[in-house]
């Protein structure tokens, strides 16, 4: 019977994620899962519970949000939070978000190439 759950699961875009031998502390952790976003399921294999978990699809999400804006670097651009990340080494493009305020940006991480999902870069080349 577990083996037949485990194949609908992974069917249905679940992943296994973990396996405790304590129900409470299996469900401990789907219970944190679902805090961040995810879908859990909790098999019990007779020996085990085992946490399966899956992204939840985001809906309504707009097309335009999801466009990259690559930005050239110029020397009025107003950058936040530089200082408090590491240094990107080897890395061309640098994360960021608009601030409240305009025409400012706030640094959020260093990326060696662009990602396939949206968002705003500054090209440092």
């Amino acid at each position: 019977m577990p083996t037949r759950d485990m194949n609908r699961l992974h069917s249905e875009g679940f992943n296994y994620q973990f396996s405790y031998r304590s129900e409470n502390r299996a469900k401990e952790l789907a219970s944190e899962m679902r805090g961040k976003g995810f879908y859990t399921r909790i098999i019990d294999t007779g020996t085990q519970y085992e946490v399966w978990v899956k992204h939840k699809e985001k809906k309504g999400v707009r097309k335009d949000s999801m466009k990259q804006k690559v930005i050239k670097n110029r020397r009025e651009l107003k950058v936040a939070n530089l200082e408090h990340l590491a240094r990107g080494l080897g890395a061309r493009y640098l994360e960021v978000i608009e601030s409240h305020r305009a025409g400012e940006y706030i640094a959020k991480q260093w990326r060696r190439k662009l990602p396939a999902s949206g968002g705003i870069f500054i090209d440092l080349k």
